[in-house]
């Protein structure tokens, strides 16, 4: 009996010291992909993304990220249905596009209540230092700059920021005001 339970307790000591063994290389983490909402509104503060409003600017909106212009779609508002993630463990990033949502489509959160436009998704996990272009069928534009650099996968950090037409910017929703 006495050499049964050496023989167990041994065992389970030589699993125990080739267990898991996390060292800074042994780490994989998923970034959470980056993506922004802009918001159009007049001075009056009327909903100018609203496809409801015959004055809306959906259409010929587009915005130009590295190199590539994406142009505004309604598909996902008029379907309902945002995007279809692939079945994987790892987070995904694809860069959808440019598109109508409203605030129904994201739980009636505050930051994107009424109508925005989703541009992204941005890889979290790239190190970037990028203007987004913004041209709305009026000729007003905008820049949207994005900084992201010092990942750090032992603190789970990294340094991200936001301009807006130069000034600096909290968050990812971005408000344009066009004059009536």
């Amino acid at each position: 009996m006495r050499k049964l339970v050496s023989i167990i307790l041994s065992t389970i000591m030589i699993a125990s010291l080739t267990g898991c063994n996390i060292t800074g290389d042994d780490w994989i983490v998923d970034w959470v992909p980056v993506s922004l909402y802009l918001r159009v509104v007049d001075s009056e503060g009327t909903d100018m993304l609203d496809p409801e409003n015959p004055d809306n600017l959906i259409d010929g909106t587009s915005i130009t990220f590295k190199g590539n212009t994406y142009y505004a779609s309604r598909q996902w508002y008029e379907t309902g249905r945002p995007y279809e993630m692939p079945q994987t463990k790892a987070i995904f990033a694809p860069l959808y596009g440019l598109f109508l949502v409203n605030g129904e489509m994201f739980n009636n959160h505050s930051e994107t209540a009424g109508f925005s436009l989703f541009f992204g998704e941005i890889d979290g996990a790239a190190d970037m230092d990028e203007d987004l272009v913004v041209n709305l069928p009026n000729g007003m534009t905008g820049t949207i700059h994005y900084h992201c650099s010092n990942h750090n996968e032992r603190k789970l950090s990294c340094d991200r920021s936001w301009k807006f037409n130069g000034t600096k910017h909290d968050g990812n929703v971005f408000t344009f005001v066009v004059s009536n």
